[in-house]
């Protein structure tokens, strides 16, 4: 359906999948702001973008609140669970492939309010194969126009950069960026490449 609204073959996506890809899933806990250490950190997720990938499909498990995605003028807008639904999220290799034409959502997770218990939620994160560099579509020059109407993102150079010819660091860097206290324990150097020190908090 992604192609097809960019006018590309309805298999123009092939080239980047291949059989037994690392496709991921995974089940995720977030306790309530009563339920941990708070002055140990937070045990959510920070402020980032899904770098390694092309779409998450997110289904938030039960009603509590938490995820929130940053609209055009920078602020967080609650993406309050509806039954029966799934979250999409555009991921960074889909913002590189189309030239920014769908940018990347921006979006972190806060913890539940005290007393309301843990948010569960299950994110499926549709990755690329690993085996060979990208380069961009070439898209129907009808969208030129749209491009400029595009908020520019924050994932340009670096990240792209690494998308197209080192997808491996682009992997790793997104889990720095997710879990920067993390992140800068285990790997200070690359931390420091994206920004982030020992005083960075979700």
């Amino acid at each position: 359906m992604v192609a097809q609204s960019l006018e590309l073959p309805s298999d123009a996506f092939d080239q980047y999948f291949e059989p037994n890809q690392q496709n991921r899933a995974k089940i995720v806990k977030y306790p309530a702001v009563d339920e941990f250490d708070s002055s140990k950190g937070n045990q959510g997720v920070g402020p980032h973008k899904d770098l390694s990938g092309l779409l998450t499909l997110l289904y938030q498990a039960n009603d509590l609140p938490g995820l929130q995605v940053q609209n055009h003028s920078g602020e967080w807008i609650d993406a309050t669970p509806i039954s029966g639904t799934l979250v999409v999220n555009i991921a960074v290799g889909l913002e590189t492939l189309t030239s920014g034409l769908m940018p990347a959502t921006t979006h972190r997770v806060l913890n539940p309010p005290p007393g309301m218990g843990p948010r569960y939620s299950i994110p499926f994160f549709l990755s690329v194969r690993l085996d060979k560099p990208f380069e961009v579509l070439d898209l129907p020059k009808k969208f030129d126009s749209l491009k400029s109407k595009v908020v520019i993102s924050d994932s340009d150079g670096q990240f792209k950069e690494f998308f197209l010819n080192k997808l491996n660091l682009s992997v790793l860097y997104a889990r720095i960026r997710s879990h920067p206290d993390v992140g800068y324990k285990y790997y200070p150097k690359l931390a420091k490449e994206i920004g982030i020190d020992e005083n960075t908090r979700i």
